[in-house]
């Protein structure tokens, strides 16, 4: 277990053997066949290192177990290095057993959703669990989510936003510098739920977590079969919008200001309501390549004309206020326990702004229209 910690702890700081070995003071060769097996870590060997990484005991001491990913899902860009994939990887490894210690201390109940993993979905069997999900989670049918995030967290799914907190940059669209957009995965021993996510516009960010909603509910325990990311793309749309409404809303001579005030009402980006338009058979393939055309010319692919506003997580931040108490020093105690240093702690589960949650929960979104 000390030797697979050790990777454990390069991976979650991104950094090489010979930077963990220079950190700690140690050579890279024991380093090396530490990791390798070949020699065993003593505790003075350990010490050294959470000394050099600044990383608790305990991180060295818990067995986070195969269970916590065993239907572990990414949604990335194909360009995202390895080094930046296997560090998220790592990085939700750790949240989801630090978010199980919490979720089961305080006495969360398992998530109710719909649970059906095959093979593979017809369209129609995907718009039927998307709104199974709806009514799982206890939402109007036929109108926009007001803050997914907040839905999701009523169901006992803790959200998590992961951010790389060292890498010295504006951290206000985190899947452009990384390549990522979220994890997550179901565990089949705890029946436990986590979804995380890397920070962008508030639209990507609600697509993103939708998306994930749709692993949970189409893959868990599923073999991969390579149209997982596809499927849970059509989940996601018809999450945010169900299919009857949409069937009301969507047209064929929709322009994009049409989509852009559409956006405004439920919280999706204008690409993904044209996808979703598409998706249904509302629109053909010359009409969703002529209005991506006109999107790509205005410049929207990377920044559309309606703000939406970003939802804050409260689960997680809520229940380790309450396990560790108030004070500037909350985050150390937790650290001690969750075995993650306290600034990570801190990124992935914030300190709780009541007046923010408050609002959160009537509307997610706040809306600027570009000319």
């Amino acid at each position: 277990m000390s030797a697979e910690r050790i990777k454990a702890a390069r991976e979650l700081l991104g950094i090489s053997q010979e930077e963990l070995a220079s950190a700690s003071e140690l050579s890279q060769g024991l380093i090396s066949q530490l990791e390798r097996g070949q020699k065993p870590a003593t505790e003075r060997v350990l010490q050294a290192i959470a000394r050099g990484t600044g990383l608790p005991w305990r991180f060295f001491t818990k067995d986070v177990g195969p269970s916590t990913t065993d239907s572990l899902r990414f949604r990335k860009y194909r360009t995202a290095s390895a080094k930046d994939t296997a560090r998220a990887h790592r990085t939700f490894v750790e949240l989801a057993f630090a978010a199980g210690e919490l979720m089961d201390w305080a006495g969360q109940p398992t998530p109710l959703l719909p649970d059906t993993a095959t093979e593979s979905y017809a369209c129609d069997d995907i718009e039927d669990l998307a709104l199974a999900t709806r009514l799982a989670l206890a939402l109007d049918e036929g109108e926009p989510i007001r803050h997914l995030t907040r839905a999701l967290e009523r169901a006992s799914i803790p959200i998590a936003p992961i951010v790389f907190t060292d890498l010295g940059r504006d951290e206000g669209d985190e899947i452009a510098a990384v390549g990522h957009f979220g994890l997550s995965s179901r565990s089949s021993e705890r029946a436990r739920a986590n979804i995380g996510y890397f920070p962008s516009s508030g639209d990507r960010q609600r697509f993103t977590l939708a998306h994930e909603v749709g692993h949970l509910v189409l893959h868990s325990g599923s073999t991969v079969t390579g149209g997982e990311e596809r499927e849970a793309d059509r989940f996601a749309g018809a999450l945010l919008m169900p299919r009857p409404v949409a069937a009301r809303v969507l047209t064929k001579d929709l322009n994009l200001r049409d989509f852009a005030h559409l956006k405004a009402a439920w919280g999706m980006s204008i690409q993904a309501l044209v996808m979703r338009a598409y998706h249904l058979g509302v629109i053909d393939e010359d009409r969703r390549t002529s209005l991506y055309k006109q999107i790509s010319a205005r410049g929207w692919r990377r920044e559309e004309p309606v703000v939406v506003r970003n939802e804050a997580p409260a689960l997680l931040g809520t229940l380790i206020r309450r396990r560790y108490g108030a004070g500037g020093d909350l985050y150390l105690r937790a650290a001690e326990d969750l075995g993650l240093p306290p600034v990570q702690l801190r990124s992935m589960m914030p300190p709780v702004d009541p007046d923010m949650a408050a609002k959160g929960t009537r509307s997610a979104q706040v809306i600027q229209l570009r000319r």
